[in-house]
């Protein structure tokens, strides 16, 4: 079922006055025109035309370990009809994948999809010429700032002279050079020259390049260097009448050691109602580690929400107390390394699913009897005191049923249906063949030994342990019993039941939202279009 909702008056007084010079049509727009995309300095940088057609652009971003893109940005198409996006949130030697398309009254684009790779650019103190050209700005830190739409430009005074460049704090290994020239005045680079040194004033500086030729425009040029070099400070030096003008410079370093599959994580058994990860690093790697996150999906492609921003820096262990029964949830850990260059995320480990149950038939308070409301089936004719019914819900391993019947009917009046997923029991000794072959049965009949279903049939019983089986039917049921099906002998031996599942009322009550939605202008206003949401 297709759902639609209008957004009107001050939506639609607002798209009149972003989007006024949208054509209001029966085409889609074409595709954005990419004129740059590159990462340098840790971001992502995109820039596009478009149609003045369109009235909406959306992108989305995929990471290297995700399954699926997600939703990141989306802004109105504007006159002057260049746009630009940065993204900061970026993953150091994991391809990232962008897609971009626009929107209009009928309909999208196709995507245009590009790749970014961020490097590891050396970080530290900006040093160089100081002000800008007519203070308006564009002062030499602009260079490192990841936006390609910025650059130096100096004062007039330094038009000759100037130069930017970065105080590492200490020595380190260069590898490489990355650049971008000021947009439409490329041919300013063309002379200028990068060099090292080992003291601030550059007394004995070594040259690493020099631009020879203009530098192509809407490009990140690179530079490798072989061998590499070992300084403190770094410098781009500008020719006579440039005014320094570059709007990105990176430093290369070696990449740092990121941890990638040394992390494990597991879920806790079925008597938690909450998911309790655990996890251990890997042996060799646990010094890189600074912290850990967690990230959790209701589908393993995602997406991953961070349930622990602040990181863990300690804990090896992490309860999750906001999950609801019945819902299948995925997990993933990512460790984080703090390097000079700043803080590094490591690719995700693999996912582990968990689904959350309740203890239907008792409270974890009280473990020794059954829930108030609640009723027992078949008690009251023991094979001697104290062997009755309520022996298999009173958590004790060293007690247990025995009725006088050799085909005894026992089991609980749950006083409403629920959904049975697991039972966890343990046998009698030494008579654990008696339960082997019993069937458990659900029935919302009162007379529900004529009108059952078989939810599972007991196996591998054994002596002083919980044995875990899986139910063959989760349809909700009132009254759940035990009772052998050929009437063979089973005297109701049983040492421990436990049943885990959940309640459908509440379960009906929680619903994925919609997998997407649509935004489509309309004359007077937003139309929102969604498929219906479905339950878990």
């Amino acid at each position: 079922m297709r759902k639609t909702m209008m957004m009107m008056t001050a939506a639609g007084a607002l798209l009149a006055a972003t989007a006024t010079h949208a054509q209001w049509t029966d085409n889609p727009p074409a595709a954005p025109v990419l004129a740059f995309d590159g990462c340098v300095n840790w971001r992502m940088n995109l820039i596009w035309t478009g149609a003045t057609d369109t009235i909406l652009y959306e992108i989305q971003r995929k990471i290297g370990h995700e399954d699926d893109f997600s939703p990141l940005f989306s802004r109105y198409h504007q006159s002057e009809n260049i746009h630009y996006y940065m993204d900061s949130t970026f993953f150091m030697y994991q391809d990232t994948e962008y897609r971009i398309r626009a929107l209009n009254t009928a309909g999208a684009s196709p995507w245009v999809t590009v790749t970014g790779l961020a490097r590891n650019g050396a970080t530290g103190q900006w040093i160089g010429t100081p002000g800008s050209y007519n203070n308006y700005g564009m002062t030499g830190d602009k260079a490192f700032d990841g936006n390609v739409t910025t650059y130096f430009d100096a004062p007039a005074l330094n038009a000759d002279d100037a130069w930017t460049g970065m105080d590492f704090g200490e020595n380190k290994v260069i590898t490489g050079i990355r650049f971008v020239p000021r947009r439409g005045l490329e041919e300013r680079m063309t002379n200028g020259w990068f060099e090292v040194a080992n003291d601030p004033d550059f007394t004995s500086p070594t040259t690493l390049h020099t631009v020879e030729t203009i530098p192509p425009a809407n490009v990140v040029t690179e530079v490798p260097l072989d061998p590499p070099v070992t300084a403190r400070y770094a410098r781009y030096c500008a020719p006579e009448g440039a005014y320094g003008n570059i709007a990105e410079l990176e430093f290369v370093t070696p990449p740092t050691p990121i941890p990638s599959t040394g992390l494990t994580v597991a879920a806790s058994d079925l008597t938690n109602a909450y998911a309790v990860l655990t996890w251990s690093s890997r042996d060799g790697i646990a010094s890189l580690f600074s912290s850990t996150l967690v990230y959790r999906a209701t589908s393993p492609g995602g997406p991953y929400d961070c349930m622990t921003p602040e990181g863990l820096c300690t804990e090896c262990e992490w309860t999750d107390t906001t999950v609801a029964p019945s819902i299948r949830y995925y997990y993933r850990l990512t460790a984080l390394v703090n390097t000079p260059s700043g803080s590094i995320e490591s690719e995700p480990g693999p996912y582990v699913a968990y689904i959350p149950y309740i203890w239907i038939e008792r409270d974890p308070v009280t473990l020794a009897t059954i829930k108030p409301g609640m009723a027992l089936l078949g008690a009251g004719n023991p094979y001697a005191t104290g062997r009755d019914v309520d022996q298999m819900f009173d958590n004790d391993l060293n007690s247990y049923v025995d009725m006088k019947d050799r085909n005894a009917v026992i089991g609980v009046d749950l006083a409403k249906p629920y959904c049975v997923a697991f039972m966890r029991h343990a046998a009698r000794s030494p008579y654990q063949g008696r339960l082997n072959g019993t069937e458990l049965r659900g029935s919302n009949d009162p007379d529900y030994t004529n009108n059952f279903t078989r939810l599972a049939t007991f196996a591998g019983a054994t002596v002083g342990a919980f044995v875990t089986q899986q139910t063959v039917n989760q349809e909700p049921f009132r009254y759940i019993f035990l009772q052998h099906p050929d009437a063979g002998e089973f005297y109701g031996n049983i040492n421990e039941l436990e049943l885990y599942g959940w309640d459908p009322d509440v379960a009906n009550s929680i619903f994925r939202a919609p997998p997407s939605v649509t935004i489509s202008i309309q004359p007077r206003g937003i139309q929102l279009d969604w498929e219906q949401g479905t339950q878990q």
